[in-house]
């Protein structure tokens, strides 16, 4: 599983197509991958407004720069900001950070590149999609070698 759109952190197509061609070496016949993206939507509409999170013990401020779009694929970077409680004091930490996103069927196609021949996008739940900002417009597959 490659979770919490950690993907979308490869900045380079030639990398997401290392990874997919490694991971589908690593599985064995019939193992399944499974991981979640975030869309080019989430990266060009609603990284326009700053996100807050709020968890216990931490909060994260999170608000996209200018977006760059070249042939399907959006790239943008996002100033972050957490804010941690420990030991009875807060400490603040800044980052800022880079995604890409490519359009479906550019993932389907680098998937099919790499060797899987049986892939497929889940639908999750509208709850599901409703419980946390950082559900939405997120694609989640599953792909089996």
């Amino acid at each position: 599983t490659m979770g919490c759109d950690a993907l979308n952190h490869i900045t380079s197509c030639q990398g997401w197509a290392l990874l997919f061609r490694r991971v589908h070496r690593a599985l064995s016949s019939g193992g399944i991958f499974v991981f979640d993206v975030n869309s080019p939507r989430r990266l060009l509409v609603d990284l326009n407004f700053p996100e807050v999170i709020v968890k216990e013990g931490v909060t994260y401020l999170y608000c996209g720069l200018s977006p760059k779009v070249q042939s399907g694929l959006v790239r943008r970077r996002m100033l972050m900001q957490v804010f941690a409680e420990g030991d009875g004091a807060f400490s603040r930490h800044l980052a800022l950070i880079e995604q890409i996103a490519f359009p479906k069927e550019r993932i389907f196609h680098l998937l099919d590149e790499a060797g899987f021949s049986r892939r497929k996008l889940l639908r999750p739940a509208k709850a599901m999609i409703d419980s946390h900002i950082f559900m939405k417009n997120r694609w989640f597959f599953v792909c089996r070698k």
